[in-house]
């Protein structure tokens, strides 16, 4: 499902900031470091937050805690480099 050979980061993008610091709460009680951010106007469709998270099995780990919980989210997105080009790669919507 996740591709991750090439990725340098992945970025979850919420639709509801509740649900942002949630899952971020989740990822730290199970011993994870994800980084709270301010997404780009152009990766969001209306809440602004997201994680960054540099590990694809903690990538997996979210996405099934997503699920679980039935988290709003926009999009996870795999930023990586295609023809030496940067992009954000969209892996999984809900």
């Amino acid at each position: 499902m996740i591709a991750g050979q090439n990725a340098k980061y992945y970025l979850i993008v919420f639709n509801s900031k509740n649900h942002a610091y949630y899952l971020e709460s989740i990822l730290k009680k199970s011993g994870y470091n994800p980084k709270l951010i301010n997404v780009p106007k152009y990766l969001s469709k209306h809440c602004s937050l997201g994680l960054i998270i540099y590990d694809e099995n903690i990538v997996k780990f979210s996405i099934e805690k997503i699920e679980e919980k039935k988290l709003d989210i926009y999009k996870v997105y795999k930023y990586c480099f295609k023809n030496r080009k940067k992009i954000y790669e969209v892996i999984y919507k809900s």
